[in-house]
């Protein structure tokens, strides 16, 4: 003889539809909630990785480096003109040239009167290799007025912690290649951070960026 059901299972048999909707409701709603808190931790901890930029953070600071010509460069050079910061190496073989290019073409069709209050500069994050000399051979190819900092690998640690980049190397031999983020930072005449872009904005957007920042 069958058993005869009782009065909990006949409960849930006749409710499974309406039990089954709330439970996918409360997934749903837990993985909202779950999504929120992950993106906010995500901002918090690294807001560096956004696309782009613009407010107050805590980048910049002291360092002490020297030009591409072999002078003194601290960051009391970054003072009086805005500033264009990027970092990267004359070994990458692709992201750093073409960056530096895309920024030689933007700087070049600006105005002149917004070409005196800017400096590029460029911070090698591979001083083994990068010296004064490879980079006064390497500047010039972009642009005779951009700037090439290099320094000791403490000094290259100083100043890749102030502006919250990261590097590494990878490889061994002289073939090795450095790992870094690719941000550029643009720096008001006080030295203080104004945005940070990717380095594949686009010259229509990082024209538009400048223009539109140095015209305040």
């Amino acid at each position: 003889m069958p058993c005869k059901p009782n009065a909990l299972t006949q409960f849930f048999t006749k409710q499974k539809w309406t039990i089954l909707s709330l439970l996918i409701v409360l997934a749903m709603y837990t993985l909202v909630m779950f999504t929120q808190e992950a993106n906010q931790y995500a901002q918090r901890n690294a807001p560096n990785k956004q696309a782009e930029g613009i407010g107050q953070a805590a980048i910049g600071g002291a360092f002490n480096l020297q030009d591409h010509h072999g002078n003194p460069f601290t960051e009391k050079n970054l003072l009086g003109k805005y500033s264009l910061v990027f970092f990267g190496y004359t070994y990458c073989p692709d992201i750093c040239p073409n960056t530096l290019s895309v920024v030689a073409e933007v700087y070049e069709e600006l105005p002149q009167i917004i070409r005196q209050q800017l400096q590029v500069v460029f911070v090698t994050v591979d001083p083994e290799r990068d010296t004064v000399q490879s980079l006064s051979e390497y500047m010039p190819a972009f642009h005779d007025d951009f700037i090439g900092l290099t320094g000791t690998q403490e000094a290259t640690q100083q100043i890749a912690d102030a502006y919250k980049v990261f590097f590494a190397k990878r490889g061994e031999g002289e073939d090795y290649l450095v790992d870094h983020s690719g941000w550029m930072y643009l720096m008001s005449p006080t030295g203080t951070y104004l945005q940070h872009h990717s380095h594949n904005i686009t010259p229509k957007k990082l024209a538009e960026v400048l223009n539109e920042a140095l015209n305040k």
